[in-house]
């Protein structure tokens, strides 16, 4: 006789030996916490540096091997307050906001700062050329222009 299994969600079947069902469940036992486990460190790293802990040092190593709780930033920031005392920064979400603020701040003044890579008009050259009294070029455009006018 032969005993069929399905998963949860009904795509894999499984068809297990006369006698070997327990086994076979406690690899799948093994197997699916093994997951749950990868599934959790990963949801946890990502949750200590949103808050702004070292899960491999200091005080984010010791919540990292005894918190249980929600894997939430704002989660790991209540329990190091409560249990630790940790003060953080108000306002700053993350980790690297400073970092982030001074490289837009140059980002800005480097632009504020750039020339236009797009060519000025005939009209825009004659009035930049006006406006810094560089009459020999403003000359040069009002001639081009009277030539264009009588082609």
């Amino acid at each position: 006789m032969t005993d069929t299994t399905e998963t949860t969600e009904g795509t894999e079947t499984t068809e297990a030996p006369e006698g070997g069902a327990p086994k076979e469940l406690r690899e799948a036992y093994k197997r699916s916490q093994a997951e749950n486990k990868a599934l959790k460190g990963q949801l946890m790293a990502g949750a200590f540096a949103d808050a702004g802990l070292d899960p491999e040092k200091g005080i984010g190593k010791a919540i990292a091997k005894e918190y249980d709780g929600d894997m939430t930033a704002d989660a790991l920031r209540a329990y190091a307050t409560d249990e630790y005392g940790v003060e953080f920064p108000e306002g700053s979400e993350h980790p690297q906001a400073p970092a982030i603020t001074a490289g837009t701040e140059r980002l800005e003044r480097v632009h504020s700062q750039s020339a236009p890579t797009v060519p000025l008009t005939q009209d825009q050259a004659l009035g930049k050329a006006e406006a810094d009294k560089d009459y020999d070029t403003a000359g040069a455009i009002k001639a081009k222009q009277l030539e264009n006018l009588f082609k």
